[in-house]
């Protein structure tokens, strides 16, 4: 089965255009699979794990939630880095010249009111996602969905991907959140143990 997984992940990823990186996917996917799966159990909501790819990030896996009414979203969907929790880590987490190379050219637009936009608003919250370790996005990207992701990390530290959670605005509790924090952060720590990182 591996094979076969692998040959369609290789086709998927070369749409991706990651290329050589595409070993390094599914060593990703494969840590990361099951602890996201039992992510979205333990809490009954969407999942999903988010790579770099150019300047936005690319949803490489998706758990889909319990519930009826979903996120639409899918494997291959490519995000905006400034609205959303997966691209805020990635920014965070950017060397400053990468970061300013992937956010040149880049208009902050209002996707909603809550969306950042202007570069100082937005560098304030990137610094403080590096000092907390998480990120959330608060109806930036869209209407009534709130995320919460957390960084994983490789054997080198650097950041590979984010881990992420979706709620849609009636599910999400103010005062559940502190908890959320804490198990989507546990989430991704495992993942990044699985991947060597100490």
């Amino acid at each position: 089965a591996r094979r076969v997984d692998g040959e369609r992940w290789a086709m998927t990823l070369r749409m991706f255009n990651v290329g050589s990186r595409a070993l390094d996917h599914l060593d990703l996917l494969a840590a990361a699979r099951p602890i996201a799966e039992a992510l979205s159990e333990e809490l009954g909501e969407t999942v999903h794990m988010g790579v770099l790819d150019g300047d936005s990030a690319v949803y490489v896996l998706k758990i889909e939630s319990r519930y009826t009414i979903r996120m639409y979203s899918r494997v291959g969907r490519r995000m905006p880095l400034y609205c959303t929790a997966i691209g805020k880590i990635l920014l965070a987490y950017a060397g400053n010249e990468e970061r300013d190379a992937l956010l040149e050219g880049v208009r902050l637009l209002a996707m909603t009111k809550n969306t950042l936009t202007t570069r100082a608003a937005l560098d304030a919250e990137l610094a403080l996602i590096r000092a907390q370790g998480y990120a959330r996005d608060n109806e930036e990207r869209e209407e009534n969905l709130h995320c919460i992701g957390a960084p994983i990390f490789d054997y080198t530290g650097a950041v590979v991907a984010v881990l992420s959670v979706s709620w849609p605005s009636f599910r999400y509790q103010i005062a559940d959140e502190p908890g959320w924090i804490e198990r989507v952060k546990s989430a991704a720590a495992s993942i990044s143990s699985v991947l060597g990182y100490l």
